[in-house]
C-alpha cells in the first residue's frame, strides 16, 4: 500500500508552525479517558498524553479544627501522596483519570475510612476528611514527641501505628545492649515494639473468653522475646522496607461467556477462576513501581506477570516504562486450538516506554514505541511507534496531534496488558488460524490525526477530529463458525483470518457534559473505507459473508458512555452502548451493536480495616479494548462475540 509520509510531515509542520501565546498560570487538562474511551478524541489520548486531574480537600478532627502535617495518600490508576498545610489543607494534582481511594492518617489519630474518587479529567472534587483521636490503650506512644515512623510487621502480628526511632523510657545504654544480645531480658529493641503493638479485636479478647490466655496483653511479650532473639536484625531490615508505604489490590473472580439467558443458568459456563493481585510504591524521586500479576484455572491455565515504574506527573519528562510476560496452555480436548503450539503452551513478552515531555505550559509531546514477542509467529519481535502532540493555543482550547504505527499480532488481545483502567485479566480464550495452511498474518496499521477540544463551561467540552488510516492484512475474528480444516468454535475458542487491504479517512464529533456525579459523552462518527480484498477472504466468505468487503464503504458510527457515582449507596455504574452500520455477523448483515456494563458496589460494613471492599459485575460482547491508535475494523470484523461476564471481590489497600 502507497505511504503517506509527506501527508505525516506536512501534519507534524503545521504543528510546529502554531505560535505558542504566552504561558498560561493553569493549563485546562485534556478530556478524560475510561476503560474503554469513547470521546472524539481517544485516538489523541494514548499513555504518552493522558488526561490528568487533581484531588484536594481538607483534613479536620472531630471538633472540625483542622490538621497541619497530616500524610494524605491516593490509590487508583496511580499513587500518589501530599501533606497537609497549617489549614488543613491538602493537594494532589496531575492524576490520570480513573478510580481513587483516598486515606489520612498521622500520629495520635485513627487511619480515616477510604473515601473512592471519581476522576474524569474536568473539575478537581474536594474530599473532606475527618480524623478521630485514637484511645490511649490503641494508641500508647500518642503523646510522646519523638519522630514516628510506620512499620508494617508478617501477617498476624499487624502494624506498628507509632513508634519512636528510640524506644522511650529506656536508657541508651541498656537499649544497645538489648540490641547486641548482652541483655535479653525484655527482648530488645524487638520486644519493645512488639510490646506496643496495636492488638486486634482477639488480642483485646478477656482471657477468662475461652482462648486460653491468648486474648490476654501479657501474651505479646512472652511470644516477642523468642522471636525478638531470632529476627533482630530481619526487623530493622523490615522497619526500613516498611517506609515504601506499599499500596495494592487483590481481586477474586469467576468469570465466563454464554449466548442466551438461559445458557447463565449453566454452572459449566463459569468454570473459570482468576485471582488478580497487584502492589506498588513511590520510589523516590523516580516516581511510583507496581507489579501485578493474575493467573486462571479451567481448561485454559495461564498466567501474566508485568511490573511498571512511573515518573511524577509533575515532572518535566513523566516518563512510563514497563515490561510484560504471560503464558497460556491448553488442557481442553480441541485440536484446533493447538495450532501452530509445539510445546503445548503459548508465551509472549510485551516491554514498552513512553515519555510524555512538558516543553512548555503552552506544548506537549509524547513519544516512545512498544515492542512485542510471540514464540507462535515467525519473524522475530514487533515495534509499535507513537508520537503525539498537545498544544494551548489558548486558554480552554487544546489541539491534538497523533501519529502511530500500530502492529497486532492475531490473539494478541489475549496476551498483551491492557493500557486503561478497565478489567485486567490473563488470557483465556484459545484462537487458531481459519486456514491451517495460511497461518497467522501480523496486522500492521497507520494512524494519523489532528483533533480540537474546546471547554464550553465547566460542565461542557465539545471536540472534534480526523482521521487517516492505511491497514495491512486487516484481521478477522470470528466466533461461532466451522473452519474447512478443523471443527467448530466454542465460546472460549474463535478463529482469526486477514481480510485484505484497507484505507479509511472520516471524522468524528463529540459531546462530553458532567453533573451531580454523573459524566456523560455522545460521539458521532462517519468514515470512508477503500477496501482490496486479499488473505484468506474467500475462506471468510464461505463462513461469514458480511465480514467480507471489497471496494468503497460508508462508515456511520455512534458510541454513547456514562460514568455515574451514586454516594448515598457507594455505587459506581460505567455503561458503553456503541451500533454502527459495519458490524460483521455470520448472516449478510452489517449492522449490530456493543455494550459494556460495569457495576462496582462498595462494602462499607466490611471496614474492620483500611482496605476498600467492593463487589464487581461486567457484562460485556465488546471484543477489544478501544486504542487510540487501533484500526476501525478491529472491532468491526469481530463476528458474533459471545457476552462475558466477570464478577468477584475487589479489595483495595
Amino acid at each position: 500500500m502507497a505511504s503517506h509520509s509527506h501527508v505525516l510531515a506536512a501534519a507534524l509542520l503545521a504543528m510546529l508552525a502554531v505560535p505558542l501565546a504566552a504561558p498560561a498560570q493553569t493549563s485546562p487538562p485534556p478530556l478524560s479517558k475510561g476503560p474503554a474511551s469513547s470521546g472524539a478524541l481517544r485516538g489523541a489520548e494514548s499513555p504518552p498524553v493522558r488526561a490528568v486531574s487533581s484531588i484536594q480537600g481538607v483534613v479536620v478532627d472531630e471538633e472540625r479544627r483542622p490538621l497541619a502535617e497530616v500524610r494524605v495518600s491516593v490509590l487508583g490508576p496511580t499513587s500518589a501522596a501530599a501533606t497537609t498545610d497549617l489549614l488543613g489543607f491538602f493537594r494532589i494534582a496531575l492524576l490520570p483519570p480513573g478510580q481513587y481511594l483516598v486515606r489520612a492518617r498521622t500520629a495520635g489519630y485513627r487511619v480515616a475510612t477510604s473515601l473512592p474518587v471519581e476522576l474524569t479529567g474536568g473539575v478537581a472534587p474536594f474530599v473532606p476528611l475527618t480524623l478521630a483521636r485514637a484511645a490511649d490503650d490503641d494508641d500508647a506512644e500518642a503523646d510522646e514527641p519523638a519522630p514516628v515512623r510506620p512499620v508494617t510487621l508478617a501477617a498476624g502480628f499487624g502494624e506498628l501505628e507509632e513508634l519512636p526511632d528510640q524506644p522511650q523510657g529506656v536508657p541508651a545504654e541498656e537499649d544497645g545492649a538489648n540490641r547486641s544480645g548482652e541483655d535479653s531480658r525484655d527482648g530488645g529493641e524487638l520486644a519493645w515494639r512488639l510490646r506496643r503493638l496495636r492488638r486486634s479485636p482477639l488480642k483485646d479478647t478477656d482471657p477468662d473468653a475461652g482462648l486460653g490466655g491468648v486474648g490476654d496483653a501479657r501474651f505479646v511479650p512472652e511470644v516477642a522475646e523468642v522471636v525478638a532473639r531470632a529476627m533482630g536484625t530481619s526487623f530493622r531490615m523490615a522497619s526500613s522496607l516498611s517506609d515504601l508505604s506499599l499500596t495494592g489490590e487483590i481481586n477474586l473472580l469467576t468469570s465466563g461467556a454464554f449466548d442466551s439467558p438461559q445458557q447463565l443458568l449453566s454452572s459449566n459456563r463459569f468454570a473459570r477462576n482468576v485471582a488478580y493481585a497487584s502492589v506498588g510504591a513511590e520510589a523516590g524521586d523516580l516516581g511510583t513501581w507496581a507489579v501485578r500479576g493474575a493467573m486462571t484455572q479451567g481448561d485454559v491455565s495461564s498466567w501474566i506477570l508485568a511490573g511498571s515504574l512511573a515518573a511524577p506527573r509533575a515532572s518535566q519528562h513523566a516518563y512510563d516504562v514497563g515490561v510484560s510476560y504471560s503464558m497460556q496452555r491448553y488442557a481442553g480436548g480441541n485440536p484446533a486450538a493447538l495450532a501452530a503450539v509445539t510445546d503445548g503452551a503459548r508465551n509472549a513478552a510485551n516491554l514498552y516506554g513512553f515519555d510524555r515531555w512538558s516543553v512548555s505550559p503552552r506544548l506537549i509531546l509524547g513519544y516512545g514505541a512498544q515492542y512485542s514477542h510471540y514464540d507462535y509467529l515467525t519473524g522475530g519481535g514487533w515495534l509499535s511507534p507513537r508520537l503525539s502532540a498537545v498544544i494551548t493555543p489558548v486558554d480552554r482550547l487544546r489541539v491534538h496531534v497523533l501519529a502511530a504505527r500500530r502492529m497486532v499480532a492475531p490473539g494478541a488481545e489475549e496476551f498483551v496488558p491492557t493500557l486503561s483502567t478497565g478489567l485486567w485479566l490473563p488470557p483465556e480464550r484459545t484462537f487458531s488460524p481459519l486456514l491451517a495452511t495460511d497461518g497467522f498474518r501480523v496486522e500492521r496499521s497507520d494512524h494519523y490525526q489532528v483533533g480540537v477540544e474546546r471547554d464550553l463551561r465547566s460542565a461542557f467540552v465539545v471536540a472534534f477530529r480526523a482521521y487517516g488510516q492505511n491497514v495491512d492484512d486487516q484481521l478477522s475474528t470470528l466466533f461461532h463458525v466451522r473452519s474447512t480444516t478443523a471443527g467448530p468454535a466454542d465460546l472460549g475458542h474463535y478463529y482469526v483470518a486477514t481480510a485484505g487491504d484497507v484505507r479509511t479517512r472520516g471524522w468524528a464529533a463529540s459531546v462530553s457534559h458532567e453533573v451531580g456525579g454523573v459524566r456523560s459523552t455522545i460521539e458521532y462518527a462517519q468514515s470512508r473505507a477503500d477496501w482490496e480484498s486479499g488473505g484468506t477472504a474467500e475462506a471468510i466468505a464461505h463462513t461469514a459473508a458480511s465480514a467480507v468487503r471489497d471496494g468503497v464503504e460508508d462508515l456511520v458510527d455512534i458510541t454513547t458512555t456514562v460514568r455515574a457515582a451514586i454516594p448515598q449507596t457507594a455505587t459506581r455504574v460505567f455503561v458503553l452502548y456503541r451500533i454502527s452500520n459495519g458490524f460483521a455477523r455470520i448472516e449478510d448483515v452489517r449492522t449490530g451493536a456493543r455494550f459494556n456494563v460495569q457495576i462496582n458496589q462498595a462494602l462499607p460494613f466490611m471496614n474492620f480495616s483500611s482496605a476498600e471492599w467492593e463487589i464487581l459485575v461486567d457484562v460485556r460482547n465488546l471484543f477489544r479494548d478501544q486504542a487510540a491508535d487501533a484500526s476501525l475494523y478491529d472491532e468491526l470484523l469481530v463476528v458474533n462475540p459471545p457476552k462475558r461476564i466477570v464478577g468477584g471481590i475487589l479489595v483495595r489497600f
